[in-house]
């Protein structure tokens, strides 16, 4: 999985900081989410594999599952663990950190899992070689909250690297230490190219044995010819409503693709969009894609074996049914391989006993896509096999 966000839509995840405001290659680690749960933060521990990069500039990723990634960031001398979340654009940490300077602001920021909550901070940030003098965050000090232990699930805070429009703390700071961790860099390195790469590998994908990787301001080896995908400009739907801001776009009309090879012909709620034009957000915090539920219907409804899930709010399918899906963006389809349209990993039993595979791409449950904002969240599940084919292209 690649996707890169930069001044443009350059490919299937290549989206400008500059289109919203003035907004480094990582360690990081996976997760696997819990069914019915279609919030943006899913976590569930597994065992952990460490995959060795040795390309220069690049650091090497441990993917549990294909399902979290996490990297650390240094925060006044102290080195965190944190998750990668393109989904959101606040960074907060629990623990101590060294000489840190307490604002007296108190925020809470919701999560799955939980609400972090505590006072705005200022400290110095490393990330991938770039250092940001007071960079604010949030100093989450009581984690009771959470439903479960996420020291023991092998991180201690969350980094935003959505759009700076999104971010709480921006809104209580009145200087620019309240700007999300990629605006800062961007805007105090301004020879340096806008944007953030990410390549997300698949676990026990012998066809495809690519390591993960993230940068910013270089691309990934391997990887250069993303720049010459389509380019899709964020500027259409950028504020589309008064909610906070995300990575997304529109599909091409008719631009979702289904098993029969037909399109899959949903009407948008959100009101601005063109007729046969869905909206979707790039969402790195969200393992299992998020899709209304007439098209998750389509995807799987007519799969011989196929059952909906009532309660949990999910589809399941047998293992070995191999299930065509793909997305259209600025002319270009691209496929998602079937080891990403249903998962193996849930040990989930049918009503025989059986083992089942989930269906992926999950009815939309959130709250917020109630309100008209976007149709589709695009998780873990897109981004592992089109970044593969937009690398080809």
């Amino acid at each position: 999985m690649c996707y890169l966000f930069c001044y443009s839509f350059l490919s299937f995840l290549l989206f400008g900081l500059d289109a919203f405001a003035n907004a480094a290659i990582l360690n990081f680690t996976v997760r696997t989410p819990s069914l019915g749960d279609s919030n943006s933060h899913h976590l569930y521990s597994r065992q952990s594999t460490t995959t060795n990069v040795t390309a220069p500039g690049v650091i090497s990723i441990h993917n549990t599952r294909n399902a979290e990634y996490i990297s650390n960031i240094t925060l006044g001398g102290r080195e965190i663990p944190v998750l990668l979340d393109t989904g959101s654009s606040d960074l907060w940490v629990t623990g101590d950190v060294p000489g840190t300077k307490d604002l007296g602001k108190a925020i809470s920021l919701s999560y799955a899992v939980g609400t972090a909550s505590g006072d705005i901070n200022t400290a110095d940030l490393t990330f991938d070689g770039f250092t940001v003098k007071d960079q604010a965050y949030l100093l989450v000090k009581d984690t009771s909250s959470f439903s479960l232990d996420i020291k023991a699930q092998g991180f201690e805070g969350l980094i935003g690297l959505g759009p700076n429009t999104g971010s709480t703390i921006r809104d209580e700071i009145d200087n620019n230490s309240g700007d999300s961790v990629l605006s800062r860099i961007f805007s105090q390195n301004a020879t340096s190219h806008n944007y953030l790469t990410m390549l997300l590998d698949r676990q026990g994908d012998t066809s495809d044995p690519f390591t993960g990787q993230l940068s910013i301001s270089e691309l990934i080896p391997g990887f250069e010819n993303v720049t010459d995908m389509p380019k899709l400009t964020v500027d259409k739907v950028h504020r589309l409503t008064d909610a906070d801001q995300h990575w997304q776009t529109f599909t091409d009309i008719n631009g979702v693709i289904g098993p029969d090879g037909q399109p899959i012909k949903i009407n948008s709620i959100v009101p601005k969009a063109d007729d046969g034009e869905l909206v979707v957000i790039f969402d790195s915090g969200y393992t299992l894609p998020q899709v209304p539920r007439a098209m998750s219907d389509a995807i799987y409804g007519r799969v011989q074996g196929a059952a909906y899930n009532e309660q949990g709010g999910y589809w399941t399918v047998p293992c070995d049914q191999l299930i065509n899906l793909s997305f259209k963006f600025g002319g270009i389809e691209y496929p998602v391989h079937p080891l990403d349209v249903s998962s193996s990993d849930f040990n989930i039993l049918d009503a025989t006993g059986n083992p089942v595979c989930v269906g992926t791409f999950q009815p939309i449950t959130s709250a917020f896509s109630l309100l008209g904002e976007y149709d589709i969240i695009l998780g873990m599940g897109f981004t592992s096999a089109s970044n593969r084919q937009a690398s080809r292209a």
